[in-house]
């Protein structure tokens, strides 16, 4: 609405000025904060009338239970609250006539709609929610447009980095060095990022502010990518691609950083409301597309650190566990490792806050380091 705004009155200086990413950004992110910090008390009343509350017995660990007693009744699917804040933001602020921001828009409503039928049915049939194998399928099914139209920008020209198609990988820390794919890879390779990314996101997701703290670190990382990547004379300086267009990613980001940081507000030790799998497999989603988009997707790795080290640490708990019976950490996640070790659950959260930060700033240095 604003960028539409300010075409209709570009000789406007006022109205002139909406028509900048950097203006609508912070916009986006005020406004967005504003309204999910509005909306969450109505929606934690609604919730919690409702009994749409946390069951903190569904772990088959009953050491787990007992330390998560304490969350009982605490309303989930709090994902509803980011949403309202994001969507209203980026009707708002968002140009539409971008193909990347209707993708990542359908992915985000794709993603909240699998979250939301995961978390309604660990609260009315099963505790443990819909089958990893059920989830992966549907993801699969979301992702599959998207991946499909990236392909089709696969003859873009790109004036920085020669030759490279928009199939291509981008290795970090060599300048011009890339992977090409074919057009089938290329969609495979969607497919990782994407399921990879949300599942990550989900299984951080444990622990009070832990999830959405590190997201907020990881949208701003990406935020300022997609600027970047996003301007031709950024992009030369810095020896990577030049995305036409990705720069109007920078505000839908903005929009989920304003959103995240109203929701934290609430979701801080002693948590108000969970997002449950509505709201970490949406930001995993926006995550994923946000790094396809800006041909950054290896940096993913490093900006998600605590991401990646909590996914990891349950592939090889169950790798190991499957193989030899014993188990390398005492409980995985990491995080709950962590408490099983004696941790405090907010020097968890605030401890891993802290180096998804450092795994922020490497990411962003890493873009110079070519």
């Amino acid at each position: 609405m604003l960028y539409y705004l300010s075409t209709l009155a570009q000789d406007a200086g006022l109205f002139n000025m909406l028509h900048y990413i950097s203006v609508r950004a912070v916009i986006a992110v005020v406004l967005s904060f504003v309204i999910t910090l509005i909306s969450a008390p109505l929606v934690i009343a609604y919730l919690t009338k409702s009994k749409i509350t946390e069951d903190t017995t569904k772990s088959d660990s009953a050491q787990l239970n007992k330390l998560h007693s304490s969350k009982a009744n605490t309303p989930t699917m709090g994902g509803v609250v980011i949403l309202s804040g994001v969507l209203l933001t980026a009707v708002v602020c968002c140009n539409f006539a971008v193909i990347y921001i209707n993708l990542t828009l359908f992915v985000i409503a794709g993603m909240a709609f699998i979250g939301f039928i995961d978390d309604y049915t660990k609260l009315k049939s099963s505790k443990q929610g819909l089958s990893a194998k059920t989830k992966f399928l549907l993801q699969m099914v979301i992702v599959g447009l998207p991946a499909w139209v990236l392909t089709q920008n696969a003859n873009l020209h790109y004036e920085v980095v020669p030759n490279m198609q928009f199939s291509d990988i981008l290795l970090p820390f060599v300048k011009e060095a890339v992977i090409p794919l074919s057009t089938f890879a290329f969609v495979v390779w969607v497919f990782l990022v994407m399921t990879g990314t949300t599942n990550a996101v989900n299984l951080t997701d444990g622990l009070d502010g832990l999830a959405s703290g590190c997201a907020i670190m990881v949208c701003l990382v990406y935020a300022i990518i997609c600027y970047l990547v996003g301007r031709v004379d950024f992009s030369a300086y810095l020896f990577v691609p030049y995305v036409p267009n990705a720069g109007e990613m920078t505000v839908l980001l903005s929009a989920f950083i304003g959103s995240l940081v109203g929701f934290l507000w609430y979701n801080t030790h002693p948590a108000q409301i969970f997002m449950g799998d509505t709201g970490s497999l949406t930001i995993g989603g926006v995550i994923g597309m946000s790094a396809l988009i800006s041909k950054q997707e290896i940096i993913l790795v490093i900006a998600g650190g605590i991401f990646v080290l909590e996914a990891v640490s349950v592939i090889l708990q169950v790798g190991n566990f499957k193989l030899t019976g014993k188990r390398i950490f005492k409980c995985a996640p990491f995080h709950h490792h962590l408490q099983f070790s004696g941790w405090t659950e907010t020097k968890i959260v605030v401890r891993l806050w802290i180096l998804s930060l450092m795994c922020a700033f490497i990411a962003l240095c890493t873009l110079k380091v070519r």
